[in-house]
C-alpha cells in the first residue's frame, strides 16, 4: 500500500474529490464522530477559493450535528444545515437540539427543513 501526503484539505485517511471542470465538490469520508472534520483547514481553504458558505451533510446523529455546528460557531463560520441529515431517532430531541440548543433561524421548503447556523449565541 503506497502512502499518501495528505493535501491541504485533507488529513491522513481521509479522501478529497474534486470535480473536473469545477471549484466544487469536496467529499470527506471519515467514520465516527472522533475522526470528524477539521473546520479549521477547511475554512482556510475555503477562504482562499472564495467559498462563503457551505451544507454539511450525513452527520450521522444529533450529536455530531451539534458538534460540527458548535466547532463551526467557535471558529466565526457560517454554515447551513439540512434538518434531515442530522435526524435523532427521537424527534422531541430533535427538534430540541435543532430549536433550543443551537439556537437556529429556521426555514421550511417544499422539500426539506433548512436550519441556517452562524456565528450568534444566546445570551
Amino acid at each position: 500500500m503506497k502512502a499518501r501526503r495528505p493535501s491541504d484539505l485533507t488529513q491522513a485517511g481521509h479522501e478529497k474529490t474534486l470535480v473536473p471542470g469545477s471549484d466544487v465538490a469536496i467529499v470527506w469520508k471519515t467514520t465516527g464522530m472522533v475522526s470528524g472534520l477539521d473546520l479549521q483547514r477547511a475554512r482556510a481553504v475555503f477562504v482562499r477559493r472564495g467559498i462563503r458558505s457551505w451544507i454539511p451533510a450525513c452527520l450521522s446523529t444529533s450529536a455530531a450535528a451539534l458538534r460540527t455546528a458548535v466547532h463551526a460557531d467557535d471558529i466565526g463560520f457560517r454554515d447551513t444545515m439540512i434538518g434531515d441529515t442530522c435526524a435523532h431517532p427521537e424527534p422531541e430531541v430533535h427538534e430540541c437540539t435543532l430549536r433550543e440548543m443551537l439556537r437556529m433561524e429556521y426555514m421550511k421548503t417544499e422539500r426539506t427543513s433548512w436550519y441556517n447556523l452562524g456565528p450568534k449565541r444566546a445570551v
